[in-house]
């Protein structure tokens, strides 16, 4: 186990590696930031004197080592537009993302798990095509559109919820709703799939021939062995609801990393997309080694001997 885990360690590392170079690219096609900050009647010298404050009168190569350098000590640098530390930016913003994505996580599970199970165990009856029709939907439908509709319905005509801000639980229903319904299109239909695989084994039928009830083979039994791949995607979805709220939180002025993240690409503020995006491929990096791990709890099958 210890080997599996060094082994998974050492390849996250070489991935941030990759990851802070394209990142570190791609964020300087975006554009010149000095346009952004200074004003169109600034003179040459002017333009000059920031460069050199914000250390982009250096060579790309000189730049990308200045920053892998103080990354690798916890140090992302200034904000270029809120001048301040890009890690107190980040904290600051995180905890209203992160509640966010487990409201809509729990949004997620708590209607996809029953729903794919009902739909599986209801094969081919009107229950698993309501439940299909549902999950087809959720996964065709754009959060962006949904999120604008949901504030038509409930908050311009209806009036019962709030159009935006952060504030009571009136304000997180709508966003968490948004965000997390295609995520439950796809735990459902995950969980629908590996329901009827585990239905169909010996040991389920070997519980009904011992005469066990039928909701306890189910729920109990079956269930627990569907969940391995439920809980691989899982994890993902987390990972994804904390992405994924870029264009939930721009709609809903929710006040998270989603929405710093489209600020920050919308001003060219270098250091805090490079910050961000390495943020999120080491949230994916973590989370799928602790997936991996989970499996040897859920299934005692499952072991990293040979890894």
């Amino acid at each position: 186990m210890s080997r599996y885990v060094s082994i998974r360690l050492i390849q996250g590392i070489i991935a941030l590696f990759v990851a802070s170079i394209v990142v570190f690219c791609l964020a300087r096609l975006t554009g010149n930031p000095l346009s952004m900050l200074l004003p169109e009647t600034a003179t040459q010298q002017e333009y000059d004197a920031l460069a050199k404050q914000l250390g982009f009168d250096k060579p790309l190569p000189v730049q990308y080592l200045i920053f892998v350098s103080k990354a690798i000590r916890g140090d992302f640098g200034k904000s270029i537009r809120y001048r301040k530390p890009v890690t107190d930016s980040i904290v600051e913003r995180a905890p209203a993302t992160i509640k966010l994505a487990l409201a809509a996580a729990v949004v997620s599970f708590v209607i996809a798990l029953p729903l794919g199970v009902v739909a599986a165990v209801k094969r081919d009856k009107w229950q698993d095509f309501l439940a299909k029709a549902f999950a087809i939907l959720g996964q065709s439908i754009p959060t962006f559109w949904l999120g604008i509709m949901l504030i038509q319905l409930f908050a311009v005509l209806s009036g019962w919820f709030p159009a935006g801000g952060y504030g009571g639980f009136r304000y997180w229903i709508l966003p968490a709703i948004t965000i997390g319904y295609n995520s439950t299109a796809g735990v459902l239909r995950l969980t629908r799939s590996a329901m009827l695989d585990v239905l169909g084994s010996d040991y389920v039928r070997l519980a009904r021939i011992k005469g066990l009830p039928n909701r306890r083979v189910i729920w109990k039994h079956a269930l627990r062995n569907a969940l391995i791949p439920v809980v691989t995607f899982s994890g993902i979805i987390y990972v994804h609801l904390l992405m994924g709220s870029v264009v939930t939180e721009t709609i809903f002025a929710w006040p998270g990393i989603g929405r710093l993240a489209y600020e920050s690409v919308l001003y060219r503020d270098f250091p805090m997309i490079q910050a961000l995006i390495i943020l999120f491929v080491g949230l994916y990096i973590v989370f799928n080694l602790m997936i991996d791990l989970s499996y040897s709890y859920l299934d005692p099958r499952v072991r990293f001997v040979k890894e």
